[in-house]
């Protein structure tokens, strides 16, 4: 009797261990826990060219607290240093677009946005404006997605996420 109990307290806390060991395997491999979601869609109605190709990014606060996002979005030169866009064409093939960098302004300038739980923020884009000359999308298909990254700025978001992908399809120059 007392040998069937220690098997079956063995057995338990064997049960225990393996149990807590998949949960922190499963735990380390989720993606991070972040209080913004970034959506990148068309836009309806468009006829994407080479020098065309508006894209709308969608900020969404997915958590229960407010959320500040760094606003200096204007500047199509600015966008590089924010956001990073992964281009393949359809073969696979990777378009190298420039990004990343510093840029300075001046604190007194810095604009905000501010969420709440749910709300969202739209940004359209010309992604053509982004793409250099020599690296211009050419007719065929694409995939895309973006991620964004911020380090600068007061009491907001500070990180990085990654959009979901798209498929678009480029019909002239």
């Amino acid at each position: 009797m007392k040998r069937s109990r220690r098997m079956l307290a063995t057995l338990i806390l064997t049960a225990v261990a393996l149990t807590a060991t998949v949960r922190n395997d499963i735990m380390s491999n989720a993606a991070p826990i972040t209080p913004l979601k970034l959506s990148l869609s068309t836009v309806p109605r468009t006829q994407y060219t080479g020098t065309n190709i508006p894209l709308k990014l969608t900020f969404q606060n997915v958590s229960e607290e407010r959320v500040r996002v760094l606003n200096y979005f204007s500047n199509p030169t600015a966008l590089p240093v924010f956001f990073s866009f992964d281009i393949k064409k359809g073969n696979g093939e990777v378009v190298f677009i420039p990004g990343a960098g510093k840029i300075s302004f001046s604190r007194d300038h810095l604009k905000y946005i501010t969420l709440r739980k749910n709300d969202k923020f739209d940004l359209l884009i010309n992604l053509a404006d982004i793409v250099p000359s020599g690296s211009r999308l050419k007719r065929g298909n694409y995939t895309i997605s973006v991620s964004y990254h911020n380090q600068y700025g007061d009491d907001c978001f500070k990180g990085r996420i990654a959009s979901n992908s798209i498929s678009l399809r480029i019909v002239g120059e």
